[in-house]
């Protein structure tokens, strides 16, 4: 249901530059902290879409009825749907914005965050910009991205890009039919993320202009891979499948399937050798992940 937030204005904005479209669920402090920074943008022509998973409507009371005199708010009541792609295609599909922007309910971003995305977007002509996710001290976070600002293309997709900091021109998402909904958290495969990797996949096969900057940065907690628990492994594994089956449906070759391959078996032996073990199992995990959705076959087990 598409409705406005309790106390608002009308929530639609056919003027707005960029749509950021978060899809939420099981999360309230952290949905907040990211429209607390959303406030604080420099550049303020933007709408926020939000698509609640969640089976009541706190998200809507608690977090966003305090924000619609900073911003128009579009609000999406989904409890019966699931799946991260699947609430973005929603919210992409009640979008007004020239562009879009698909937050994660739980990271945040500086105050000129959007005034620089939108200023690369016009001066490059681009059809998608990305960043690179890094602590609020500016230290890289969540793997490893490419040190130098480059266009993107089959080789660097990997290492390019991370859903929540990746400006889309509107108009070519809706060419490329937005994200495939078997892919990313929450869908009902085990492919269970690189649907930003797809994405960019189909739009380089469209001829998009898609171009990287390691400037451009969001903010996320990160987390200690080294202390991984249970959940953590059974994470990695999933995501690990998700990347593999990426590489399969777009047959990216054996060279780069076998070295994303080599690189956690590389990773699990050597935290081995200095007996860091939960680190090990991680990249063991994430290895045998990725062998599963190259082959696309799970083997059982996590």
């Amino acid at each position: 249901m598409l409705g406005d937030v309790p106390g608002g204005s009308p929530s639609a904005d056919a003027t707005a530059a960029v749509s950021i479209i978060v899809s939420t669920l099981g999360r309230q402090s952290e949905l907040a902290k990211l429209v607390n920074t959303l406030r604080c943008q420099t550049e303020l022509h933007f709408e926020l879409v939000v698509v609640d998973q969640n089976p009541d409507r706190l998200v809507a009371r608690l977090v966003l009825g305090a924000c619609v005199s900073s911003f128009p708010v579009k609000y999406l009541h989904t409890p019966g749907e699931k799946g991260l792609s699947r609430g973005r295609n929603r919210g992409l599909a009640v979008a007004h914005g020239e562009y879009a922007l698909f937050a994660d309910d739980d990271c945040w971003y500086p105050p000129d965050f959007i005034e620089s995305g939108l200023r690369q977007l016009r001066e490059r002509s681009l059809d998608a910009l990305t960043g690179r996710p890094t602590s609020e001290d500016g230290e890289p976070i969540l793997g490893r991205f490419e040190p130098t600002a480059q266009w993107i293309n089959r080789r660097n997709a990997w290492t390019t890009q991370i859903e929540w900091i990746a400006f889309w021109r509107r108009d070519l998402l809706e060419q490329l039919g937005g994200f495939d909904e078997m892919i990313g958290i929450g869908s009902s495969s085990p492919w269970q993320a690189a649907e930003g990797q797809d994405l960019m996949f189909r739009a380089l096969a469209a001829g998009a202009r898609c171009w990287y900057d390691p400037g451009l940065n969001g903010h996320d907690r990160g987390f200690d891979r080294r202390n991984a628990d249970a959940a953590a492994i059974a994470k990695a594994r999933a995501y690990g499948r998700g990347l593999g089956h990426v590489m399969r449906k777009h047959r990216v070759g054996y060279l780069i399937s076998l070295y994303f391959l080599a690189r956690s078996v590389g990773g699990a032996l050597v935290a081995m050798s200095l007996r860091e073990l939960p680190l090990a199992r991680f990249h063991a995990a994430t290895a045998v992940g990725r062998l599963e959705g190259i082959l696309g076959k799970c083997f059982g087990g996590v």
